[in-house]
């Protein structure tokens, strides 16, 4: 089969007919008289009676049509139409037309029927001397309106009885109603200059120059790539995320407040969220052996821990019951959850995130599986190189550090104290980072995958926060679901890291 077509593909663009074909149309050598007129006519194979003609017959009859363009067009009725008008006509009462264009998709325009009556017109004044002038547009009705269709009302008040039967006709095809699409209405409202700042804070959880970062962070991710009008600006699509980041409401609840349909607020917020995910490893980071010294400072003055670079913990999100594998998705309190596992510094900055685990996974096989700690186990030598903060749930190692099940000294209740405060700072993170992003703290009616992209994308925003200064939320503290020790008691074994704990009782604490 490809043999034959290149074959007859060779034959037929040779270059005697590629230049036959540049002649015979006139674009090489140039010459506009190459095609006439009548060539660029439509075809008329399968064109039934101009609407001109229809409308006339409906209140003149055949003969006056009949009449009237064998005088305009030297032919009979039964030949093809003129070529001006290129639309065919469904069947009308002695009332009501309704033109609709042909399926070539010409459009038609009031221009159509006014060229038409303007002829006609003309022709008139040729006769019988008298003066005519192109008809001014007719004002559309309200009445009888369709898409893509023009609705032609024939009342016999709008014919005068003065005009012969060819004119009202005319006449009558003159004040068609032309097709419109109603217009789209656009209900954002213009409200955010009125906002005070503690109101925009309230509702968007950034503040206005919070705002500009993120739109100047985003905005080559969000920019549309069209030029229709009315596309969503990158601005509108951060302030529609921050929304539901910041109430965790319905997205029909978000789109009637700002002004958008439930569908659009679904794909704003998840192509921002993919956006500000895209920038994870700039605001998310784990600390610099400079900026370690800083963060184990920053711990010592809390409660006197000493070599601390970061504090681990782990939180559920709370969520919908998934369709997929849904029991895994069950936590030890008897809800589907995700569990988040995170560490952060002095500050509450978080330097780890790892949003992607069910809840039913504990918190010490998560970090068993995770990156960090293999980077810990990779790069960790000595006590001076740092060490994490973690509750009784997970494994006490020499870059580890866990609280006592029992206490029989008072140099270990003195430990005992000034790690749980220290590491507190990881709880009250997870307290402020869920009321400033509400949709965390509720139950998420999202799909598990975006749920765990919506988390990570809220700890970036976080830690953005922090850059900026930005102000709490509201009150930050926070009542962990903290890990029952009985629960975690097979967790707490004797590790390798029991002597380091042990050197830094007797070492600091006693």
């Amino acid at each position: 089969m490809a043999e034959i077509a290149c074959t007859a593909y060779l034959h037929a663009m040779s270059p005697l007919n590629i230049v036959s074909a540049f002649r015979k149309t006139g674009i090489y050598p140039f010459n506009q008289q190459e095609i006439q007129a009548e060539k660029l006519f439509p075809c008329e194979t399968f064109r039934e009676d101009t609407p001109l003609q229809k409308v006339i017959a409906m209140k003149t009859g055949k003969e006056a049509v009949d009449k009237y363009f064998e005088d305009k067009y030297n032919r009979r009725s039964s030949s093809p139409m003129s070529p001006k008008t290129g639309v065919q006509v469904s069947k009308c009462t002695c009332k009501k037309a309704i033109l609709k264009p042909k399926p070539s998709g010409k459009q038609i325009t009031e221009a159509t029927f006014l060229q038409q009556l303007y002829e006609y017109e003309h022709a008139k004044e040729t006769r019988t001397g008298t003066t005519a002038t192109n008809p001014k547009s007719p004002q559309p009705s309200t009445s009888g309106i369709h898409n893509n269709s023009i609705e032609i009302a024939l009342s016999d008040n709008d014919i005068s009885d003065e005009d012969s039967e060819l004119t009202q006709g005319l006449k009558m095809a003159a004040i068609a109603v032309l097709p419109f699409r109603k217009p789209k209405e656009f209900r954002l409202s213009h409200h955010l200059d009125e906002l005070t700042s503690e109101e925009f804070i309230a509702r968007y959880r950034f503040s206005k120059n919070g705002v500009s970062f993120l739109e100047n962070l985003l905005k080559d991710d969000l920019q549309r790539q069209t030029n229709r009008n009315h596309a969503l600006t990158s601005i509108q699509q951060i302030l529609i995320t921050l929304r539901f980041f910041g109430t965790g409401a319905f997205y029909s609840v978000i789109g009637d407040t700002l002004g958008f349909h439930k569908c659009t607020v679904s794909r704003v917020v998840e192509n921002v969220t993919d956006a500000i995910i895209k920038h994870l490893h700039e605001f998310v980071v784990w600390p610099s052996p400079a900026e370690k010294e800083r963060v184990k400072q920053g711990f010592y003055a809390v409660a006197g821990f000493p070599n601390v670079i970061g504090c681990i913990d782990g939180t559920h999100i709370r969520i919908q019951a998934p369709h997929d594998d849904e029991a895994s998705y069950v936590n030890r309190k008897g809800f589907h959850s995700i569990n988040v596992q995170a560490v952060c510094d002095h500050q509450g900055k978080f330097t780890s995130v790892n949003a992607s685990w069910p809840g039913s996974c504990h918190d010490s096989h998560i970090f068993r599986t995770s990156g960090l700690c293999a980077k810990l186990e990779r790069e960790h030598t000595n006590f001076a190189d740092g060490v994490l903060l973690g509750d009784s749930g997970y494994q006490c190692k020499v870059y580890m550090m866990t609280p006592f099940l029992a206490t029989d000294s008072v140099a270990k209740e003195r430990y005992q104290q000034a790690q749980t405060r220290t590491r507190a700072v990881i709880e009250r993170s997870f307290g402020r980072l869920k009321r400033r992003f509400a949709v965390l703290h509720s139950e998420v009616r999202l799909k598990p995958a975006k749920i765990c992209k919506i988390t990570t994308a809220c700890v970036i925003l976080y830690n953005i926060c922090i850059k900026l200064n930005e102000p709490d939320i509201g009150d930050s503290d926070e009542n962990q679901d903290n890990n029952d020790a009985v629960f975690n008691l097979a967790m707490n074994g004797n590790g390798s890291g029991t002597h380091i704990r042990e050197y830094i009782v007797n070492r600091y604490f006693t």
